[in-house]
């Protein structure tokens, strides 16, 4: 069977990454105007506390309270209705409310403000790796060459079986993880590792998913099958 070539449809996936990071970026560069603003303002009630002007210092740090707790109530409350359990938003911001109650504002508004910003990192550093897995999943080829008494057999990445033999063509990724059984290459693993120098591979080294065979044509028997995502 002739082996197939596969056009890659680079414009359409690269618009969708680079939107989906500007939004990223986006949500980054308003949360760090905000973070600006409250410590600001957090500054001022300091500084009217030092003063003596007790009355400003308290309402600064109340603003601090209500601005970063709206996003926290939010989650809570929707986490309370729609889960019926009891979020550690919600805990925060009762601790937070008893902390002004019994006079402790400055503690009650730190902590608040501390909670949001540790949110917005987990939250953030949640949704880059989750995209920077789709963008890898995204490279990996839908297709594999399966080699069966000297024939070669197209066939869809989820078909192949451990044991199976495939094989690769430079400038081919690869489909599977698995070993070398004849030929060698070099092999970038850069989409992998981040590594731009290319690795020589040869007989009994592993290849992996997803790197790209620059030259050389190798027979690999496929170690692991497929696993779909939910």
């Amino acid at each position: 069977m002739k082996p197939t070539h596969h056009k890659a449809n680079g414009c359409s996936k690269c618009s969708r990454i680079i939107s989906s990071e500007d939004y990223n970026e986006l949500n980054l560069r308003n949360f760090l105007y905000y973070t600006a603003v409250v410590i600001t303002i957090l500054i001022i009630g300091f500084v009217n506390i030092f003063i003596g002007n007790d009355l400003y210092g308290f309402i600064a740090f109340l603003i601090v309270l209500l601005v970063c707790g709206v996003k926290l109530g939010i989650r809570a409350v929707t986490e309370l209705v729609k889960e019926r359990a009891f979020s550690i938003e919600l805990l925060v911001i009762i601790a937070a409310i008893g902390a002004f109650v019994i006079g402790k504002y400055i503690e009650g508004s730190i902590v608040v403000f501390l909670f949001n910003i540790a949110t917005f990192l987990e939250d953030y550093a949640s949704d880059r790796a989750r995209k920077s897995i789709e963008m890898l999943l995204r490279e990996y080829p839908t297709k594999a060459r399966v080699v069966k008494d000297n024939k070669e057999y197209e066939v869809n990445v989820e078909n192949v079986n451990p044991g199976d033999i495939i094989v690769i063509r430079p400038g081919e990724k690869i489909p599977l993880d698995g070993v070398i059984v004849e030929g060698s290459a070099d092999v970038n693993e850069a989409p992998l590792t981040g590594e731009s120098i290319p690795i020589s591979k040869k007989k009994r080294d592993k290849v992996y998913a997803g790197t790209i065979c620059m030259n050389g044509v190798l027979l690999v028997r496929v170690e692991k099958k497929l696993k779909k995502l939910s």
